[in-house]
């Protein structure tokens, strides 16, 4: 699986992953995105240049729900494997040596522009993640399955298993590092002085309240200067989650199954609490 990470992929859709939910996490990565770049336009201290600059980058950026669209083309999967070849007498060292092998000719096609799929993904393992000199969020199979997100599951409970993670994702292009990054992932500082010295004050604000947690473990402070990009964007993918989760016609989506008596702002936190710690 980890050798041939696409092959096990495909494997794995074909017999066992319903599709529909490939369309509705696209769907959902929209809304998401529409939300960032609202609350961009309703900021009131970011400055129009950064404020344009910033809606431009979120409208740009690439995504990968699931697997590259290549991998759907018939007989793209048996191209990307006709350079090597197997035999039943092959000793583990030599067959380990050929996917090896493979994989770094992959490796290098693929960053020469000669070969669109990308071969050193893990799209088999759960989770998402950006990455800012590609500006792409990436959405990975088991990620946008059961339990996270199934097209059974109400909306609200969607928005929750998936939404404020890919509102992190987003927000990692514009945490500390990925706001340094342009729309096309070039480092580039698009902010202005004024905006460049509120961002900090702002993020300073969080290392601040995260210095003031203690530690029941060890006795002491955390050390919010490690972890601030990862706060900023746990903020805004609450923020655009939260935002996104209040659109929802709730008068169009039923109630899960033995939590009927449950309002649902309660269960989009508790369902979104326990996605965050598995994640």
């Amino acid at each position: 699986m980890n050798q041939f990470p696409l092959a096990a992929l495909r494997v794995y859709v074909r017999n066992h992953y319903d599709k529909e939910n490939l369309e509705l996490a696209s769907e959902m990565v929209e809304e998401i995105r529409e939300n960032l770049i609202e609350t961009f336009m309703q900021s009131t201290w970011l400055h129009e240049n950064t404020r344009m600059r910033a809606i431009r980058k979120a409208e740009l950026m690439k995504k990968v729900i699931g697997y590259p669209p290549e991998f759907e083309v018939p007989g793209a999967l048996d191209s990307f494997f006709e350079s090597v070849t197997f035999s039943e007498t092959d000793s583990y060292f030599t067959t380990f040596k050929k996917a090896d092998k493979l994989y770094k000719e992959q490796y290098f096609d693929y960053h020469s522009g000669f070969l669109s799929i990308e071969p050193d993904i893990v799209f088999v393992k759960s989770g998402a993640h950006y990455r800012p000199w590609e500006n792409r969020l990436t959405l990975q199979i088991p990620f946008i399955d059961d339990p996270y997100f199934d097209s059974t599951y109400p909306k609200y409970a969607k928005i929750a298993g998936i939404g404020e993670v890919i509102g992190h994702e987003m927000g990692h292009g514009f945490d500390t590092e990925g706001r340094k990054l342009d729309e096309n992932g070039g480092k580039n500082d698009w902010w202005t002085l004024e905006d460049s010295a509120e961002y900090d004050r702002k993020t300073q604000c969080l290392i601040d309240q995260y210095n003031n947690y203690d530690d029941p473990d060890f006795g002491k402070n955390l050390n919010g200067s490690k972890t601030v990009a990862e706060m900023a964007a746990d903020l805004i993918g609450i923020s655009v989650s939260w935002k996104t989760y209040n659109k929802v016609d709730f008068s169009k989506e039923p109630s899960i199954f033995g939590f009927e008596d449950e309002k649902p702002d309660k269960l989009f936190f508790h369902i979104t609490a326990l996605v965050i710690l598995n994640v």
